[in-house]
C-alpha cells in the first residue's frame, strides 16, 4: 500500500490478539481516516473518534479512539449504552462503564418492564398530591371507606365502594352506606324537644319520657303530660319547655298563676317560686256593745263579712238609760 504524504502518524495502539511487536501504527489523512502505515500482520481502518472498542468486562462500545491519547482507548462518557438492567433508564457511559439511573418503582405494587415501572397484577398505583399510593385490590382508601382499589375498573384511580358500611358523621342518620362514592345515611325522625340522635336511634334527653308519640316530663320515675299540675302543689307543673327543670327532672314553677293559699285574710293569691301567696288584709274584729254586729271576718276576696250578735241580745247605747231589746 502506498503512503500518501498527507498521512500523519497518530499513535501506536495494541489490538486484541496482536503482540506488541505487531502493534499497528495509525495515521490519519485529510479525510480524517485513520489507517495502518506499516502492515506486518493486521489492517485496521478507523474513523477518528467513532470506533468503539468492545469491553467485555463491563459492556460494549464504551471507549473510543482519541487522537490526543494515541496509545490507549479513551472513555466515551457522552455515549449512550445499555447496562442490561431493565430497572434503569437513561443509560450512559461513565468512566468506562455503562451506568443507568434506577427507576423508583413503588414496592410492592410496581415492577420494571421495558424501561418503565409497570403496575403489578392485583394492585393499584394512584398518583395524588405528588405522591404515589400503593393499594391492594379491594382495599379502601385511608379515611374514605367509600373509595377503594378495584383493579377490574381501574389501576390508577379510586373506584366507588358502593354498599360498604361507613359513617357520614351525622348522628341524626342511621344505616350509613356508601353510594356513588359518598357516605349517606337514612335520616332519623326524632322529637327535638325530648329526644336526641345517637347515630342509630332516637335517645331521650335527661328529664324526659316519651310514649304514644308524645314527649313527657319524667319526674320521680313517672311520666307526666305537658302542663299537668303537681298533685301535691298546684303552683308546680310539667313544663316540657323548661330546660332547667328538665335537666334536674323536677317540677316547673307556675309563677303568676292564680291559686288559693287557704288563708281567708289574703286576696289576689298567685303562685310565686312554687308557693301560693296572697296580699294580706284585715276586718274589724270587734264592735261596741250597742252594735248588733259582734265582729267581722275575711272572706278571701278582700271583703269582710259581718258576724251578728245572737238574736235577743240587748244592745245598750252609752247614752241610753233604757234597755232596748233587739
Amino acid at each position: 500500500m502506498s503512503h500518501p504524504a498527507s498521512l500523519m502518524a497518530v499513535g501506536l495502539i495494541g489490538v486484541d490478539g496482536v503482540s506488541a511487536a505487531n502493534s499497528v501504527i495509525l495515521a490519519h489523512n485529510t479525510a480524517h481516516e485513520v489507517v495502518q502505515i506499516h502492515l506486518p500482520v493486521v489492517v485496521v481502518v478507523i474513523v477518528l473518534g467513532n470506533l468503539k472498542k468492545p469491553n467485555s468486562a463491563t459492556h460494549t462500545n464504551a471507549r473510543k479512539c482519541d487522537s490526543s491519547r494515541k496509545t490507549s482507548w479513551t472513555n466515551d462518557n457522552a455515549l449512550s449504552c445499555d447496562d442490561g438492567n431493565a430497572c434503569t433508564k437513561n443509560d450512559r457511559c461513565s468512566a468506562g462503564k455503562c451506568i443507568g439511573t434506577p427507576f423508583n418503582c413503588l414496592s410492592p405494587c410496581e415492577e420494571c418492564y421495558n424501561d418503565v415501572c409497570r403496575t403489578k397484577s392485583g394492585y393499584c398505583v394512584i398518583f395524588e398530591r405528588g405522591t404515589k399510593t400503593c393499594v391492594s385490590d379491594g382495599n379502601s382508601r385511608s379515611g374514605r371507606p367509600c373509595q377503594k382499589c378495584d383493579t377490574s375498573k381501574s389501576v390508577s384511580t379510586w373506584s366507588d365502594n358502593d354498599g360498604a358500611a361507613c359513617d357520614d358523621g351525622n348522628i341524626c342518620t342511621r344505616r350509613d352506606k356508601c353510594s356513588n362514592g359518598q357516605c349517606k345515611g337514612t335520616p332519623l325522625t326524632c322529637n327535638s324537644i325530648c329526644q336526641n340522635c345517637n347515630g342509630n336511634s332516637c335517645g331521650l334527653k335527661t328529664g324526659y319520657g316519651f310514649s304514644n308519640g308524645k314527649c313527657k316530663c319524667k319526674i320521680n320515675g313517672r311520666d307526666y303530660d305537658h302542663h299537668i299540675l303537681n298533685p301535691s302543689n298546684p303552683c308546680e307543673w310539667c313544663d316540657l319547655l323548661d330546660v332547667t327543670a328538665r335537666a334536674s327532672s323536677t317540677w316547673s314553677n307556675r309563677n303568676g298563676a292564680y291559686c288559693d293559699d287557704k288563708d281567708k285574710c289574703t286576696k289576689r293569691d298567685v303562685c310565686n317560686a312554687g308557693s301560693c301567696k296572697g296580699q294580706s288584709y284585715s276586718c274589724q274584729s270587734s264592735y261596741p256593745s250597742s252594735s248588733c254586729i259582734r265582729t267581722s271576718e275575711c272572706v278571701g276576696d278582700g271583703s269582710c263579712r259581718d258576724i251578728m250578735r245572737t238574736k235577743g241580745t240587748v244592745c245598750r247605747s252609752a247614752n241610753d238609760m233604757c234597755d232596748q231589746t233587739e
